[in-house]
């Protein structure tokens, strides 16, 4: 060739020769591959490269290349059989490999070349600005190409009208949006599993789990691609070849708290998708995905992700999911352990199969997501007539009649938010009783009793309630406990962190039986919180009343002197009674007397007892 080309670390095979390809001045990648010695090809994109029938020699020697054949065979395709191939040492599906150009114009304008990392098509940004990729001419709007070109920085179809072989789009001058994240750490690590300018041998960061340490790399790549898949569609997003960065972050999350952290993100995506086929056992779409790629990953690794998630998942009866048309049932559903059905006739029974069938209603559970509530506590909401069910279907199952959301409802009764008040979440689970009373708070909101601000954001709502009256709120949590009825219908992971004052932790305490995943019933949780705190909650308690000590390491060093000791370490638990027997000798007391909404004088409640 009468210019040669150098490899860049992290170019590939197919970005080369289309670098070679614009820098000699041919348009057609057909033409230009006879030359090479290949047979001609009708559609020309990176899955060509999968075991080229020329030598490394023979294409190093056309290309130019500096260091010969050494050059060519470490940025082969390889292929591994049946839909697999081996992109820099990690096997990936074929289908991966994009069939299309993509670019990301800053990365173009700063270096001059590709990378083979923006064939990868689960990855829609570049690794290392974090631009999202750019595939379609900006102006004209025609899909990027490998199989003609007018310079390694043009859209191929744009043309000088004067001289057609001359492009007039530089993809240079259309920088794209950067991926916005509170940090890229995930992204970082989710990327470095296939990025070809590492070393191919390199092994899994020690940051990894061991059990998936003794995995290729390609594979836990696949898995976390697996799961942001699976997240996008749980959230109603628009089926792409590429996976949203956030849940790309999540995935990865997942990966990186493994075990826990694929317990929680299972139950979130089996409460919010459809399952690809019914299994006898459980309920897992990670599990059903990974097994449909059983060619990719193998026999090892499916049994090892079948009995992770059957050791942090509650078996479910499938004849438990069928869904009844009518308002009397006589076979019981998947979130209960109501024998014999509903009678709709009975009021408890109808709302908890109400609650029983917003377990299945995509509309409600993105509601539950974006409210944060427990759907206890949304169901008891639009029995009251306080906020309106977004889901048609189960509206003629609540007695109440409303005609907005719970969130527009609040919105219309909330003060405008000037900065400080107490956070009604931390005084819910600060409740020194232990008991759960949302329902009897929230009815408060709605009707304006239990004034609130709204802190301006995108978190969930009762995350995000302020009250200047905390006395209040201690009256109000006298009247309003969730009804008995509720009592076994099971929780969703989340559900149960919610009222527990945890995170994600809170699959460590179904793994050490504090909390038995097959019965994380709404029973279960109310007894726990009546018998335990947690570190959460002490941290938060201590806080509103204005303890002396505010580094957790100290309180936490004070409760051990005092004789108080964790029954669990992560999360911190340990016994209400003893710590409410350190919070009577230690005097702490709500600092101020406040006046209802009224204007009558309200003074410490009897014993403190919110605190």
């Amino acid at each position: 060739m009468p210019i040669s080309v150098t490899p860049q670390s992290d170019e590939g095979l197919p970005e080369i020769f289309f670098r070679a390809m614009s820098r000699n001045g041919y348009q057609s990648a057909s033409k230009f591959w006879q030359i090479v010695g290949c047979d001609p090809k009708r559609i020309f994109e990176p899955r060509n490269f999968v075991d080229l029938t020329i030598d490394d020699r023979s294409l190093s020697d056309f290309l130019g290349t500096p260091n010969g054949p050494g050059d060519i065979r470490p940025l082969r395709y390889v292929n591994g059989g049946k839909g697999v191939v081996s992109f820099f040492g990690a096997p990936l599906k074929v289908g991966r490999l994009a069939g299309h150009r993509r670019v990301s114009p800053t990365f173009l304008a700063g270096h001059g070349y590709m990378r083979a990392i923006w064939s990868v098509l689960p990855i829609g940004f570049d690794p290392t600005n974090f631009e999202h990729l750019l595939d379609r001419c900006p102006v004209c709007n025609v899909q990027l190409k490998f199989s003609r070109t007018m310079g390694l920085y043009s859209c191929q179809t744009c043309a000088d009208g004067s001289e057609s072989s001359r492009g007039i789009t530089d993809l240079r001058d259309y920088p794209q949006p950067v991926v916005e994240l509170d940090t890229y750490e995930n992204l970082q690590l989710c990327c470095s599993l296939i990025e070809p300018g590492l070393s191919p041998d390199r092994s899994l960061p020690e940051s990894i789990h061991p059990e998936l340490r003794s995995f290729d790399r390609g594979q836990i790549f696949e898995l976390i691609v697996l799961m942001a898949f699976l997240l996008d569609r749980a959230s109603g997003a628009p089926r792409k070849s590429a996976c949203s960065p956030f849940a790309l972050d999540k995935s990865t999350a997942a990966v990186r708290t493994w075990p826990r952290g694929l317990f929680e993100l299972n139950d979130e995506v089996a409460s919010m998708t459809k399952p690809l086929r019914r299994r006898r056992d459980f309920r897992s779409p990670i599990f059903e995905a990974v097994q449909a790629n059983y060619f990719l990953f193998g026999s090892d690794f499916v049994q090892m992700l079948r009995n992770q998630i059957r050791s942090g998942t509650a078996p479910r009866d499938l004849t438990k999911e069928k869904a009844l048309n009518g308002y009397h049932h006589v076979l019981p559903d998947r979130r209960t352990w109501k024998s014999g059905g509903f009678d709709t006739q009975i009021a408890e029974e109808r709302l908890v199969y109400a609650a029983t069938l917003a377990a299945s209603s995509r509309s409600v559970l993105q509601e539950h997501k974006s409210t944060g509530l427990p759907l206890i506590e949304l169901v008891q909401l639009y029995e009251s007539g306080l906020a309106l069910c977004p889901d048609h279907s189960l509206r003629r199952l609540f007695q109440g009649n409303n005609d907005v959301d719970l969130a527009t409802m609040i919105g219309r009764v909330a003060d405008k938010f000037e900065g400080g008040g107490i956070s009604v979440y931390n005084l819910a689970i600060a409740e020194r009783s232990g008991g759960i009373y949302w329902s009897g708070v929230l009815r408060h909101v709605a009707t304006g009793r239990l004034p609130v601000a709204v802190v301006p954001g995108s978190g969930p709502l009762v995350r995000r309630l302020r009250v200047q009256n905390a006395m209040l709120v201690t009256q109000l949590f006298d009247r309003g406990e969730a009804t008995d009825a509720f009592d076994k219908v099971a929780l969703l992971n989340g559900e149960a962190a919610f009222y527990i004052g945890v995170g994600r932790e809170i699959s460590a305490l179904l793994s050490s039986g504090l909390l038995l995943p097959g019965e994380l019933t709404f029973s279960a949780v109310r007894q726990f919180r009546k018998q335990y705190v947690s570190g959460a909650e002490i941290t938060r308690c201590l806080a509103l009343l204005n303890f002396p000590e505010r580094s957790s390491a100290s309180i936490f060093k004070q409760l051990r002197q005092e004789g108080i000791l964790s029954v669990h370490s992560q999360p911190k638990i340990m016994h209400r009674a003893a710590f409410n027997e350190f919070l009577a000798k230690s005097g702490c007391h709500y600092p101020a007397s406040c006046q209802t909404s009224d204007g009558d004088k309200v003074g410490d409640a009897p014993e403190n007892r919110l605190f």
